[in-house]
Parts: structure tokens; C-alpha cells; sequence
């Protein structure tokens, strides 16, 4: 019964650390792609997001699981970015007053 508790402890402190080590590369790359979207959303989607993303997609289909997760995670901060400038660009942006002589 005690190596049955043992066990259970050993099995219950790996997911813990696998659970706290973060985000699969797929849930990463996932994770990307909607922040990607997002920007898109509103026009601001970066190219070499996109170019990130099918590196890490590829990295992943071979194998190289960290290699992945990074570049995910740069992905994830570059979508993040290029929403940030989309808003703000759209909060303050405004056409100039010789654009009002062509309507």
C-alpha cells in the first residue's frame, strides 16, 4: 500500500512540474494564431508573424518541440505588437485636410 502512495506521489509531482513548465508548442503555436487573427481583425497584422508561425508549425511537425515554442512565443509577441499599433493608429490617426479637396 505504500508504494501504491509512493507511486501516486511521483506521478502527481511530475504533471505538477509538466503543468507549471507552461504551454505545449502547439498550444503556443494555437495561441499565436489567434493573436494574429485578432490583428488582422483590425488591419494590422504583421507578415513576418505569419512567417514565424509556419517555422514553428514546421519546426513542430519535425520534432523540434523547443524550437517550436520559441518561435511561437515570438509569434505571440509580434501579433500582440501589431494589434497595439493597429488600435492606436485607428484611435489617432486622421486623414490630412488636403484629402478633403477629392471628396
Amino acid at each position: 500500500m505504500k508504494r501504491f502512495f509512493a507511486i501516486v506521489a511521483v506521478l502527481g509531482t511530475l504533471s505538477c512540474q509538466q503543468a507549471a513548465a507552461g504551454p505545449s508548442a502547439q498550444e503556443a503555436i494555437e495561441k499565436a494564431q489567434a493573436l494574429q487573427q485578432k490583428a488582422d481583425s483590425i488591419q494590422g497584422g504583421w507578415v513576418t508573424t505569419d512567417e514565424l508561425l509556419a517555422k514553428a508549425e514546421a519546426a513542430l511537425v519535425q520534432g523540434d518541440k523547443a524550437q517550436a515554442l520559441a518561435l511561437a512565443n515570438q509569434a505571440k509577441k509580434e501579433a500582440e505588437l501589431a494589434y497595439q499599433q493597429a488600435a492606436q493608429q485607428q484611435r489617432e490617426w486622421s486623414p490630412p485636410p488636403y484629402l478633403s479637396a477629392f471628396e
